[in-house]
């Protein structure tokens, strides 16, 4: 990983978000990982209508409900989910969150710990419509 090319790619993000992406997964993958950031500190919450809510992964969550929104804390980071589909892990970021290697370092971390949980490849890439044919700017796994 060379942390100064991924900080100077985010530091060259303007009004775009920054997005890690975990494709292949189902509602048992989520499930774990969900249970995993919490166990490690990470999970801030879930809301449902704006109110918090306890989040129970199942069907009904995913479908890109705007009501929905799981948030992640890591160091002063904020990482969200709206929670689009069930195959696909998707989180935003904001790239002015992550400007030190030590953020990096926190949000490697993170990614390690969704790795651990659904044992699939995470990627940080910038926001895009296509993922799938975007080049990350690191990979877990």
């Amino acid at each position: 990983m060379n942390v100064e090319q991924i900080l100077a790619g985010l530091a060259g993000q303007h009004d775009s978000l920054v997005e890690v992406y975990v494709f292949g997964t189902d509602a048992d993958d989520w499930r774990r990982m969900v249970e995993r950031l919490a166990e490690k500190g990470f999970l801030a919450g879930f809301t449902r209508a704006g109110e918090p809510a306890p989040l129970d992964v199942r069907a009904d969550v995913f479908g890109g409900n705007e009501d929905n929104l799981l948030k992640l804390r890591v160091g002063a980071q904020t990482w969200t989910s709206m929670l689009f589909v069930e195959n696909r892990i998707e989180l935003q970021g904001e790239p002015r969150e992550i400007t030190t290697p030590e953020d990096l370092r926190k949000l490697v971390g993170l990614l390690e710990v969704i790795h651990d949980a659904v044992g699939k490849q995470v990627l940080l890439m910038s926001e895009t419509m296509h993922p799938e044919k975007t080049k990350p700017y690191l990979v877990i796994g």
